[in-house]
């Protein structure tokens, strides 16, 4: 069974009750994204109404340069997204924990220095004082904090490569200052000073994301070779790691991992799927294809 990662980040609002107040703020929210990124596109609202159910209406940002989504709650933000906690403290072979990247980004367009990490047992897949949930909206930031001992910082020994020869035990929940993040983001704003650096994860491949003269860019972090698209809309990264659907207006093209562009700009979307597995079924192969016509345009 997956156990997924979650961040509970305290967050000065507590009028999720008020439906004008919630929807003004979750749009707010979304226009800081709009703003940093200068991508307009994507921002997916997800406003769920439970019905014949004890939830209440819930508030959800979609971020699709992230693959993340954040929840507005009553004085806290709730950021999560189908990950899984183990790879939360991964290191790529050069050394970056790259989940850790991808929600200390999201904070960042925020102004946000630190957040709570937890498995989904010690966040929303549990119930609180008086059987608060997540999704109700008596449930706050201090009902989720008193249920639990005071979380450590998150300790960089617990950091480690998938290919370790053995693994740290690793408690459910950190308060995770991303003092090593920043540190990052510091070095690639220096290697980099000609381009304004947006994040520390990696988008595709090796490249991080930028703003060159104002227009969004991808720079590879190793060899300094810039992806420029001219005027774009958006970045759709939910490719499991192949690539990324790049939009200008309705219309997209797909770049692969390698930063190579695969199809020209039409109105067609791409998805992903697992393809043909080896003989020995020890590699699965990633097919992203043409939703309209299924026909597979990249494989990794």
């Amino acid at each position: 069974m997956s156990v997924y990662v979650e961040a509970i980040v305290p967050y000065n609002f507590r009028d999720i009750s008020n439906e004008e107040k919630a929807l003004a703020e979750i749009y707010s929210i979304r226009d800081k994204f709009v703003a940093f990124y200068k991508l307009s596109k994507l921002y997916e609202m997800n406003i769920c109404d439970y019905e014949d159910s004890k939830y209440d209406r819930t508030y959800e940002l979609d971020l699709t340069l992230q693959s993340l989504s954040i929840e507005l709650g009553n004085g806290f933000l709730f950021i999560h997204g189908g990950w899984r906690y183990s790879p939360y403290f991964y290191l790529s072979e050069d050394g970056v924990p790259w989940l850790r990247c991808m929600f200390y980004d999201v904070l960042h367009v925020l102004g946000i220095e630190e957040a709570y990490i937890v498995d989904e047992f010690h966040g929303d897949n549990n119930s609180y004082a008086d059987d608060k949930y997540f999704k109700d909206y008596a449930m706050t930031f201090e009902d989720w904090k008193n249920a639990y001992p005071p979380p450590s910082e998150l300790p960089m020994s617990v950091l480690h490569r998938i290919d370790a020869e053995e693994w740290p035990e690793i408690d459910c929940m950190y308060l995770d200052k991303f003092s090593d993040i920043k540190q990052r983001l510091s070095d690639l704003k220096r290697k980099f000073p000609e381009l304004e650096i947006l994040t520390t994860c990696n988008i595709i491949g090796k490249y991080v994301y930028a703003l060159e003269a104002g227009m969004p860019v991808l720079v590879d972090e190793n060899s300094g070779e810039i992806l420029r698209f001219g005027k774009i809309d958006g970045i759709y990264n939910y490719f499991n790691t192949a690539g990324i659907e790049v939009f200008k207006g309705n219309k997209s093209a797909f770049f692969t991992d390698k930063g190579k562009k695969v199809t020209p700009y039409r109105g067609r979307r791409f998805g992903w799927r697992w393809g043909d597995v080896s003989p020995q079924r020890t590699v699965e192969k990633i097919e992203v294809y043409n939703k309209q016509t299924k026909e597979v345009i990249y494989c990794k």
